[in-house]
């Protein structure tokens, strides 16, 4: 299953590079198989466990992020607890199964698109 969402992921990316081109996007890249000690330096260099898939910039450095998940796909405990996080912190984030929620997310964070600008 994590080749579709690596897929949806990369689509995604793809779809954003070329339709928001006033923001940056790029992933961070949490999952993964990692031996304990390469897990261990991820953590102590600043690797943090539920941060969502990826990260948009725009201008005046406003940050979004996007969780990717397939159609089944759920958020784990590390996920909703930073979902939790950036709620009370105000931050925009959204979880997306398709391009279709991607544009509904930037409808709703009122980012313009090639398509609708």
């Amino acid at each position: 299953m994590k080749g579709v969402e690596d897929n949806l992921q990369a689509s995604i990316v793809a779809y954003l590079r070329v339709c928001v081109p006033s923001h940056i996007v790029f992933a961070v890249p949490n999952g993964g198989l990692r031996t304990k000690a390469q897990a261990g330096i991820l953590r102590a260099t600043g690797q943090l466990a539920g941060v969502p898939d990826l990260c948009l910039i725009g201008p005046c450095g406003v940050a979004r992020f996007l969780e990717v998940k397939t159609e089944k796909g759920v958020l784990n405990k590390d996920q909703k607890a930073i979902l939790n996080l950036f709620m009370n912190m105000s931050v925009q984030y959204a979880v997306v199964r398709s391009i279709d929620d991607v544009k509904a997310a930037l409808a709703s964070w009122r980012i313009p698109t090639r398509e609708t600008a």
